[in-house]
């Protein structure tokens, strides 16, 4: 019982896979009260999640998730973060998930609007015209005749309404904020994970490996970036199954020049600054016509890893022209690509 779980994290006594999972279990199903819920996510806080925790309770939301079932049987990368950062940057991964199609990855993006950042992925799609809230149904259409789509985490993840007041009463983070990305409902074996602490690479790439994900890259870049950056070296760890290993990441190894960070340099923040509105959507429409800079620089790394952790055999070489269907609208939204 969650009870239980609550008195043991409250003596920093770790609860397992089959515990948490219980323990998660239960909040899904509506069987805990808003106050056993803030004691337990508090908990897990304050002893610090582990691996066999977090594999435990993304495994009980992977239970009670809508599920897609393409064509394609889980042969999807997703390019996703955790938000959190300290740094805030433009939607890097929602615009390098549709680069990533046009080389020929199908893939099928798990997101939300913003609670940690200025502008959610769900924010950004919206503001381009494209309309985030479909069906499964027809979002399973959309993944098996374009290799592509985007998955509204409300809309397949139905139980997550019994969380949403105490996280909002909480206003801390979260274990909830590393489970979404590890909760693909297309099952993706395919992963490019940011997170926005160095200590959340092993700690992800291991939870990775416990899930039996096939190909997972987790990457996190200077000054609590959950992206790859080109300001200085960030943390990286590649797991396959079982088995995972950690290195740093350099911009040079991606063809990138190391841009000064600090003092008398450059900040990511400033290199690829974030927020919603007018600004944003201005800048994602040029992108397609920028040959330079660090908007396409960061886009540019999510493309090249994701590719490196795709799960399919290496695709074609990239179109110049990728598009996304807008099923209300019955319009295409274009984003051209010149390598």
């Amino acid at each position: 019982m969650i009870q239980d779980a609550i008195r043991d994290l409250a003596t920093g006594a770790s609860l397992g896979f089959e515990r948490a999972h219980d323990a998660m279990a239960e909040i899904m199903d509506a069987q805990a009260t808003p106050a056993q819920i803030g004691a337990f996510l508090m908990g897990l806080r304050m002893k610090g999640e582990g691996p066999d925790e977090i594999a435990g309770m993304a495994t009980a939301m992977r239970e009670r998730c809508v599920r897609i079932r393409s064509r394609a049987d889980g042969r999807v990368v997703d390019l996703c973060g955790t938000g959190g950062a300290r740094v805030t940057t433009f939607n890097v991964s929602t615009l390098a998930m549709f680069v990533v199609a046009a080389a020929g990855v199908r893939v099928a993006k798990h997101g939300n609007r913003a609670i940690t950042s200025p502008c959610g992925s769900a924010d950004l799609l919206e503001a381009l015209g494209a309309r985030v809230d479909l069906e499964p149904a027809k979002v399973e259409r959309i993944l098996d005749a374009h290799g592509l789509c985007f998955m509204f985490a409300p809309k397949f993840h139905p139980a997550m309404q019994h969380v949403i007041g105490p996280r909002r009463e909480l206003g801390v983070r979260t274990v909830f904020n590393i489970l979404g990305p590890l909760t693909n409902p297309a099952g993706a074996k395919g992963h490019l994970l940011g997170v926005f602490s160095p200590d959340l690479v092993p700690l992800m790439s291991k939870v990775s490996a416990r899930l039996g994900i096939e190909h997972a890259l987790v990457v996190h870049g200077q000054a609590g970036m959950d992206e790859i950056c080109d300001c200085g070296e960030g943390g990286r760890a590649d797991s396959t199954r079982r088995t995972w290993a950690e290195t740093r990441d350099a911009p040079g190894e991606r063809g990138c020049r190391n841009l000064r960070f600090g003092k008398g340099g450059i900040s990511p923040g400033s290199a690829a600054p974030g927020g919603g509105g007018p600004r944003l959507r201005e800048g994602v429409r040029n992108l397609a016509h920028v040959r330079e800079g660090h908007w396409r620089k960061f886009v540019e790394g999510g493309r090249r890893w994701t590719l490196l952790s795709a799960s399919s055999p290496m695709p074609r070489p990239f179109s110049r022209r990728a598009t996304m269907t807008c099923e209300a609208k019955q319009t295409e939204v274009p984003l051209s690509w010149t390598p």
